[in-house]
C-alpha cells in the first residue's frame, strides 16, 4: 500500500526526488484509500501491520505514522462527522503539498504555552525557548522587579508573550513591521491572559520605538539566514513559511548590524540584549557586538544540541 508513497514526516519534508518523479499523485492515491477505510480505524491498523510483515523493506515507517498523525487531525477518527471529512481531506493534501503540519492545525507550543500561527508568522521551534530560559534565568538571578522588556520581530509573540506569562509583573513591548504578524501576536497575548502586560508597535526595527525609550531587557530572534542558503532549505520552510521572516541578506547579518549599531540607545545602564543567531554566527555578531563599544559581558549560549544559539551582552 505504501509503495509510493512520498516520505513525510512533521519535522521533514516531500523528498524533492518523488515529486519529480510524479509520485505525489500516487501518495494523493493512497491517501483516498485511506479515508475509504476511515470508519474502521482497527482494521486500517491491522492492514498496516500486514503490509509490513509481506515486505517491510517497501514501507517507510515515517510515511506510516504521520499519515496516521493526519488521520487525527480532526480527532478520533471514529468520532469524525461525515460532512467534516471534505475539510479533512484537504488538509491531508495540504500536508502532501508541505504545508507544515503546525499551519495546518493553526496551533504550535512553545515554552508550555499555546501559540496561533499562521503563514504571516514563522512557527516558533524548540531552538528558540534557549533563549527565554537564558533571559528567564538572568531576571530570577537579578531579581529584577517589573522588568520592561522590548521584544523586536516579534513574529507570532513566541519570546515576548512567553516572558510575560513567566514573569507575572514583567511590561513586555512587541514590535513587527508586519501588521498582519503583529494582529496575531496580540491575539496569541489574549491567548495566554497577558494582554494587559504588553504594547504592541508596528514598525521596522527600531523605528518603532520612540527616541527616548530605554528598556531592562532587548530579545530579539531577527532573520538570520542568508539570502542563497534559503532556496535550499526544507520545502517546508522555503516555500511556505514567510521569506520576509528568515533572509538576514547576503551574509545573514543584516539584522545584527542594525541592532548592534542601535539597541544601546535604548537599554538602560546594565541592560540586557540577548540575541537567537545561526549556528556558524556566533563570532560575526560577538565582532559586531565588540565594535559597538557599548557592551560587556558578551557570551555565547550553546543548545541541546551543542550548537551556538544565543548572544548575550551587557550594556555598559
Amino acid at each position: 500500500l505504501f509503495r509510493s508513497v512520498v516520505v513525510l514526516h512533521p519535522l521533514g519534508g516531500v523528498d524533492d526526488e518523488l515529486r519529480d518523479r510524479g509520485e505525489l499523485g500516487a501518495a494523493k492515491h493512497v491517501v483516498e484509500h485511506l479515508l475509504e477505510l476511515r470508519n474502521d480505524h482497527d482494521k486500517q491498523e491491522r492492514r498496516y501491520a500486514d503490509s509490513r510483515k509481506e515486505d517491510d523493506d517497501r514501507v517507510d515507517h515515517r510515511a506510516l505514522h504521520l499519515v496516521l498523525d493526519l488521520l487525527a487531525l480532526l480527532g478520533e477518527l471514529r468520532q469524525t462527522r461525515e460532512d467534516d471529512f471534505e475539510e479533512f481531506q484537504k488538509r491531508i493534501y495540504a500536508r502532501i503539498e508541505g504545508v507544515p503540519l503546525q499551519y495546518i492545525v493553526g496551533m504550535q507550543e512553545f515554552m508550555g504555552l499555546p501559540f496561533r500561527v499562521n503563514p504571516s508568522v514563522l512557527i516558533p521551534r524548540l531552538d528558540t525557548e534557549i533563549l527565554v530560559e537564558q533571559v528567564l534565568g538572568i531576571i530570577e538571578g537579578k531579581d529584577m522587579k517589573r522588568p520592561e522588556i522590548l521584544d523586536l520581530c516579534t513574529g507570532s509573540g513566541a519570546i515576548g508573550v512567553s516572558l510575560a506569562a513567566k514573569v507575572p509583573d514583567a511590561i513586555v513591548t512587541l514590535t513587527d513591521v508586519s501588521e498582519e504578524t503583529l494582529q496575531t501576536a496580540m491575539s496569541n497575548a489574549g491567548l495566554n491572559g497577558v494582554n494587559r502586560r504588553c504594547i504592541f508597535l508596528l514598525g521596522d526595527m527600531f523605528a518603532a520605538i520612540p527616541d527616548d525609550k530605554t528598556y531592562d531587557l532587548i530579545v530579539c530572534n531577527p532573520p538570520y539566514i542568508p539570502s542563497a542558503v534559503i532556496d535550499t532549505l526544507d520545502i517546508e520552510v522555503k516555500e511556505h513559511e514567510p521569506r520576509m521572516a528568515l533572509d538576514g541578506g547576503k551574509d545573514g547579518l543584516d539584522y545584527y548590524r542594525i541592532i548592534a549599531d542601535k539597541a544601546s540607545l535604548h537599554l538602560k545602564t546594565g541592560g540586557l540584549l540577548a540575541l537567537e543567531i545561526g549556528a556558524e554566527q556566533a563570532a560575526d555578531v560577538r565582532k559586531l557586538l565588540n565594535d559597538a563599544k557599548t557592551y560587556e559581558e558578551i557570551r555565547v549560549i550553546r543548545d541541546l544540541a551543542h550548537l551556538d544559539r544565543a548572544v548575550m551582552a551587557t550594556r555598559r
